[in-house]
């Protein structure tokens, strides 16, 4: 370098190259750290939530960071979200009947199986009297299940936002340092 313009033109280069590599260092970060909230969050669901389905356990999905963003989030999914959201805020649900078998009309998972209750019906071996599903056996009947009220109360048990904001304080700085190792590493 025979001159100061050079030593700046050198410098310029330098921190432009990384800049670009920090920026790099900064997605591979973020979408590491994203997809550790997600399995802590899946950890915590099946900790809090009895018995959770299968459907329920793939609740959450990861909105990956990109060059635009630098930003990654995990966030439950729409149709989850619309019965998640009273395990994990609490309060007051209303406007639908629910559906609560006995234990003997329970699945693994505590609910009644898809497509049994009109598959009775078809068969024509159940029918409601007072809000009650009675079932029609051989020699007698029982009650299979009940329909709740249209109201119902819930308390927090979902530590959802506690899991999330504690396993990313956790881990984002273990992996941005890896992730800027490789970016300075990688780079051209």
């Amino acid at each position: 370098m025979n001159s100061a313009k050079d030593f700046n033109k050198f410098f310029d280069k330098a921190f432009t190259k990384i800049g670009k590599q920090v920026e790099f260092a900064a997605v591979l970060a973020a979408n590491e750290i994203a997809k550790d909230v997600q399995i802590g969050v899946e950890r915590q669901l099946n900790a809090d939530i009895d018995r959770p389905t299968p459907f329920t356990s793939k609740a959450f999905k990861i909105n990956r960071a990109n060059k635009k963003t630098l930003s990654s989030s995990v966030e439950i999914k729409p149709i989850q979200a619309k019965y998640l959201k009273y395990q994990i805020e609490g309060g007051t649900r209303s406007g639908e009947t629910v559906l609560i078998p006995r234990k003997s009309a329970q699945n693994k998972y505590g609910n009644m199986p898809r497509n049994k209750l009109s598959k009775l019906k078809q068969q024509g071996k159940t029918y409601v009297a007072n809000g009650v599903v009675i079932q029609k056996m051989a020699r007698k009947v029982k009650p299979l299940a009940f329909f709740a009220p249209k109201k119902a109360q819930y308390k927090k048990i979902f530590k959802f936002f506690e899991r999330a904001h504690s396993t990313a304080k956790k881990v984002s700085s273990r992996h941005f340092v890896a992730s800027l190792r490789k970016a300075l590493a990688t780079a051209r």
